[in-house]
């Protein structure tokens, strides 16, 4: 097999859903009076989280890991089951002390060191392969993460639920899509999604992991399909597995209230509608808030940009990408009030994630010594 006897004594110290004592919401800051309870389905849910031991990794698990306890300490009675971090790595680290981690063998390819995504689908089959979770399915997710609160069991067994995102465009370069529609699939059974947000069976991720790992791996190597579809192109593989499967298509429940972008996105509350449903859609609320982008503001709270393309803020700003060497500053800067005034989402996130830095025992002892701005 793929592993290495060192994967079942890992196993054994750190089973999946364990919750490590150490990592406790701090007092005072439970579920808010009239919040309500996501109304659970039953189908319980695995959480899964694919990671690399780097600095940039661990601190975003950690926190996401933080969010994660205190979820399932404030809805007991939620869908959500059991987490693992899944560690591609060639040896345990210290957050495999804290966080319940399952170590698999990472990739061996090249790529890896240029564009990291590339390992995930290996790693995720590696880990299929030795799991012992309970629940039916699983919630792939990413370690830049923040869960508001559970998300209810959307997913059925034909039918994973995630979330379409418009940057995946078919009709873009049909050329392209061509070219790895082998099946030739009609387009109402092909879907802008990739792996994470992903809710979904373990007998359909295991039907598209026979698929998957090799086809990322063919794409990557493909130097058009690599040049076109670049960060996006192991989402892209992951969808078109999907699509190419011999049993059939997997068609997928789109649900836009699973995740949130800020500085996008501006408050907790999605309006967007779950095929088939046709627009006015009721507005409700996310479960999940995804900080890929930079957040820059000026003094007056105007949001001034997205980074690569747009200036630094004058005022205020974070971008995960300043913390890619070193875990980030206790306490973090955050946002002065302006910014609440024009964009509340973005100043819940950073309280959200003071809160996960001084909940966790980890930070306590890695403090990075210089405070930011």
């Amino acid at each position: 097999g793929p592993f290495s006897n060192r994967l079942g004594a890992m196993m054994a110290r750190a089973a999946p859903g364990g919750l490590d004592p150490r990592i406790r919401p701090p007092e005072g800051k439970g579920r808010a009076p009239g919040v309500p309870e996501p109304q659970a389905t039953g189908r319980k849910y695995h959480v899964v989280v694919t990671s690399d031991a780097s600095p940039y990794q661990c601190w975003m698990t950690e926190i996401f890991y933080y969010h994660y306890k205190k979820l399932k300490d404030e809805y007991p009675d939620s869908d959500m089951g059991g987490f693992t971090r899944i560690l591609h790595s060639e040896r345990k680290d210290a957050l495999a002390d804290i966080v319940p981690t399952v170590l698999v063998e990472p990739l061996k390819h090249k790529g890896v060191y240029t564009f990291a995504p590339l390992t995930r689908p290996m790693a995720l089959k590696n880990f299929m392969q030795v799991q012992n979770v309970t629940e039916d399915y699983l919630f792939i997710m990413e370690p830049d993460y923040v869960m508001m609160k559970p998300l209810p069991g959307w997913a059925t067994p034909e039918r994973p639920a995630s979330l379409s995102v418009s940057y995946m465009n078919y009709e873009e370069r049909p050329e392209l899509v061509a070219r790895w529609n082998k099946k030739k699939v009609g387009r109402e059974h092909m879907y802008s999604v990739g792996p994470a947000p992903t809710l979904i069976h373990k007998r359909q991720l295991n039907q598209i992991l026979e698929v998957w790992p090799e086809l990322t791996v063919t794409m990557y190597e493909d130097s058009e399909t690599n040049l076109r579809w670049g960060w996006v192109l192991e989402m892209w593989s992951f969808a078109l597995a999907a699509s190419q499967l011999d049993t059939g298509p997997i068609d997928f429940i789109l649900r836009p209230d699973i995740l949130l972008q800020p500085p996008w996105d501006t408050t907790t509350r999605v309006q967007g509608c779950t095929p088939p449903q046709e627009a006015p859609c009721v507005e409700r609320e996310a479960y999940i808030i995804h900080y890929t982008y930079g957040m820059d503001y000026d003094e007056k709270g105007v949001l001034q940009g997205i980074r690569p393309r747009g200036k630094v803020g004058t005022g205020w700003r974070f971008d995960k990408r300043n913390y890619a060497m070193r875990y980030p500053p206790d306490p973090l800067p955050m946002p002065m009030a302006a910014v609440n005034a024009t964009n509340p989402l973005v100043y819940k996130f950073m309280h959200m994630m003071q809160e996960g830095l001084e909940g966790n025992p980890r930070f306590i002892r890695a403090r990075a010594p210089h405070r930011g701005r």
